[in-house]
């Protein structure tokens, strides 16, 4: 039953993509536009400093960087403390005190990436509100052109933000 429901998904989809590019290809080939093209507008003339943007970029993307390098290295260091604290708690030999010693190795290496996540997040919003604050005073408006939200640190933050709501 199931192999039959997804054959017959895969053939629709198969299908529909197959001849529904060429009724695609074929509108596109041979239409008009049915209404005249609007003349381009006059550009306007802009005092954009291109060398303040380029400044402001520079400083926004050494800063999201040097944010994902700490981020690696106390990722690093937090592993390490994590094993060597497994590696003692599996030497002992009372079960209660070992269960013990694994589950407080666990909940520090998770209070550990928790504050070191929070701490990244941070440096990199802090980087593009610094951006942000630099494009307006080199006279640009970024809202919509570069989105913060393509930086995966910032992305995944938000996203997991969302749904804790």
């Amino acid at each position: 039953m199931k192999k039959s429901v997804i054959f017959g998904l895969m053939a629709a989809f198969v299908f529909s993509v197959a001849f529904g590019s060429i009724a695609y290809a074929e509108n596109f080939a041979t239409s008009t536009p049915s209404r005249p093209e609007k003349s381009a507008k006059p550009e306007k003339k802009s005092t954009l400093d291109s060398a303040c943007m380029v400044k402001a970029v520079e400083k926004r993307e050494n800063t999201v960087i040097s944010a994902h390098d700490t981020l690696s290295g106390a990722v690093k260091t937090a592993l390490t403390k994590r094993k060597t604290a497994l590696m003692s708690a599996w030497g002992l030999t009372v079960a209660k005190d070992r269960r013990t010693a694994r589950l407080a190795a666990w909940n520090a290496f998770r209070t550990e990436q928790k504050a070191t996540r929070k701490a990244h997040l941070t440096a990199v919003k802090d980087a593009w509100k610094l951006y942000k604050t630099e494009a307006k005073a080199c006279k640009v408006d970024t809202n919509g052109v570069e989105p913060e939200g393509l930086d995966i640190s910032v992305s995944a933050a938000a996203s997991n933000s969302a749904n804790k709501q």
